[in-house]
């Protein structure tokens, strides 16, 4: 039943209708339990990338052309 069907029911003089506070507590938690879901998934993502961008930068190919670079930009001073 949307808000304004109960509204309008209301309204024209009907009784409200029965509480189902399982239901409702029911939902709260599943949604609580998405919402930790999401986010625990998240987290792990992001270190994830966070840890395989630090290896390679480390053990790339980049790697050591960096290190060339300071190199001889030493050299020259």
């Amino acid at each position: 039943m949307t808000l304004l069907t109960g509204f309008n029911r209301l309204a024209s003089g009907e009784e409200m209708p029965k509480r189902r506070p399982l239901r409702r507590l029911r939902r709260r938690v599943s949604t609580a339990v998405a919402t930790r879901i999401f986010l625990g998934v998240w987290v792990s993502m992001t270190v994830a990338m966070i840890a395989v961008a630090l290896v390679l930068s480390h053990v790339g190919p980049g790697a050591q052309a960096g290190a060339a670079i300071h190199v001889i930009d030493g050299l020259h001073r």
